[in-house]
């Protein structure tokens, strides 16, 4: 029968603003840890959304002897838990109130499925395996953070392979095509790519325009596919994270008083999801369209920009476990 092991790495210590802090993380077998952040509310009536959780950390990065395994920043950590686990996690007290006492759990995940004792990080020397985090130098909206490290490990696991996700920033010089270089070599479970502007209001500009995937000059997967489709994949076989995001209701705008009057429709308020769209390499989840990556001489991404906002183009490898 097999057990897993969720334990505290790091107990609970103050998050003081632009400063990075290390820690050690366990020697077993690691499926993902939990990143627990604890904070009050900044502001009468200012409820902290998702995008200003996720902007306390600059860069969250996994060192294996200095090496990154994952290394992105709050925001790219929140899109790929969701994108790996399905769905987010849960908030506790998600109000408005000044100084209410509010929490938010980081996933980080090495396997595409939790708790998967084939697909995770291998045991480790101690001291081998670190977590590092960037704090950011100022705060929006929440203030008073405290962070908690946990750690689900997988003591009898022989895993085959980990994941491995790192970032690729550009920022363009002019619209038009935009290559970005991917490396090869290992199997591909997914592309994240983030754009700055997206469209909003009657404004249709957006920094991700047709998307193109080329292995050595050559579509493949996907051919000129638009943001807004890319976008929409997202949610392909897995819910929103960004559910907890504001949402909008005009006020019911009559001259005088109206009792029981209805508001207008809800109106969706851009979450911090709304920035990001999918190359999915595991649409049915078992593995049958990954992409192997092996033997190629060039893979890059082709996006066709729509200004000169910056742009994030963010790889999740399969990474085999050396015997």
């Amino acid at each position: 029968m097999a057990r897993y092991l969720h334990s505290i790495a790091v107990n609970s210590r103050v998050v003081v603003v632009d400063t990075v802090d290390r820690f050690d993380l366990p020697v077993n077998p690691l499926s993902h840890l939990l990143i627990r952040l604890n904070f009050l509310n900044n502001g009468i009536n200012t409820k902290a959304t998702m995008g200003n959780i996720a902007a306390a950390i600059d860069r969250l990065e996994v060192l294996f002897k200095g090496n990154a395994v994952l290394s992105l920043n709050g925001s790219d950590m929140l899109a790929y838990g969701s994108l790996i686990n399905g769905h987010g996690l849960r908030q506790s007290n998600v109000v408005n109130t000044d100084n209410a006492v509010r929490s938010y759990t980081i996933l980080v995940p090495f396997g595409r499925r939790l708790f998967n004792p084939t697909e995770c990080f291998p045991a480790t020397d101690r001291g081998n395996l670190q977590l590092s985090i960037d704090w950011a130098t100022a705060l929006t909206n929440l203030d008073t953070i405290t962070v908690q490290i946990e750690a689900v490990e997988l003591p009898e696991a022989r895993p085959q392979q980990f994941m491995r996700a790192t970032t690729l920033s550009l920022t363009p010089t002019a619209t038009g095509d935009q290559d970005i270089q991917i490396p090869v070599g290992n199997i591909l479970r997914a592309i994240m790519i983030f754009g700055t502007t997206i469209p909003t209001g009657i404004i249709t500009t957006a920094t991700i325009g047709n998307t193109r995937l080329l292995a050595d000059g050559n579509s493949i997967y996907v051919d000129q596919i638009g943001h807004e489709v890319l976008h929409a994949l997202w949610g392909l076989g897995r819910d929103l994270a960004d559910d907890y995001d504001d949402h909008i209701h005009l006020e019911n705008t009559a001259a005088a008083y109206t009792q029981n009057a209805d508001t207008a429709a809800a109106e969706q308020d851009d979450g911090f999801l709304s920035q990001y769209s999918l190359i999915d390499f595991d649409p049915t989840g078992d593995g049958m369209y990954l992409f192997n990556s092996a033997g190629l001489g060039e893979l890059k991404v082709r996006i066709n920009a729509g200004n000169t906002s910056a742009l994030r183009v963010l790889p999740i490898e399969l990474v085999k476990v050396a015997a």
